[in-house]
């Protein structure tokens, strides 16, 4: 039912206003690159006010928690795009740190961004989608399909703002609501902070443009 939701969310806000597109509403457009985009302040700070750069554990650990990830985006229009995401790279580490190469992980993120545009830098958005993880030991791992045992869903939705710094480089700051509204305590400060995280985007490749003739 979840699933069935979320397809329904996707194919009603592709048909988004496109009032205010220009050529952008005619050129598909890709962008790929590396991805910190659950960034805690809170937590952060607090794992790195006591870090010692020389300590190979300790920067492990710093660098798992700005939870790299890689990602690709389909822009449709200044309104709308899709994005998957995977963090293969945090996995990478972890194995790295506890040695567990024989451990087969797969986190993956599938989203679509409904984008306002406010400023010429500066956009509001908000993000609708399912996060699909699984672990599994490869020696129990005797075909794929026992990854729909061990496979979990959690569904994504936030909002948030982005700064645009230049046309490789965004960050912005949102807020997750991932648990159940009713779990959530609005009037509670240290509620509402938990859910916030800021996040930065650095595009290995900016986009694709896709030329049209008859334009």
């Amino acid at each position: 039912m979840k699933k069935f939701a979320i397809i329904c969310i996707l194919f009603v806000t592709s048909f988004f206003s496109t009032a205010h597109a220009k050529s952008i509403s005619r050129s598909g457009k890709w962008n790929f690159g590396i991805q910190c985009h659950a960034l805690h302040p809170i937590k952060l700070y607090n794992k790195y006010k006591n870090l010692d750069y020389l300590n190979y554990n300790n920067i492990i650990q710093g660098i798992i928690a700005l939870r790299p990830g890689i990602f690709s985006k389909y822009q449709f229009n200044p309104h709308f795009n899709i994005e998957l995401k995977s963090n293969i790279l945090e996995n990478v580490i972890k194995d790295i740190k506890h040695n567990t190469f024989s451990t087969y992980f797969s986190n993956i993120e599938y989203a679509a961004n409904i984008i306002h545009p406010i400023k010429d830098k500066i956009n509001v958005y908000t993000k609708i989608g399912a996060q699909l993880t699984a672990e599994i030991n490869n020696n129990k791992l005797t075909d794929i399909f026992m990854l729909q045992k061990y496979k979990q869903f959690y569904p994504i939705f936030s909002v948030g703002m982005e700064y645009l710094i230049n046309q490789y480089v965004h960050c912005d700051v949102h807020v997750n609501i991932n648990k159940k509204l009713n779990q959530v305590n609005f009037k509670s400060l240290n509620s509402l902070l938990n859910n916030i995280n800021v996040g930065i985007s650095w595009k290995l490749y900016p986009h694709i443009k896709i030329k049209n003739s008859n334009i």
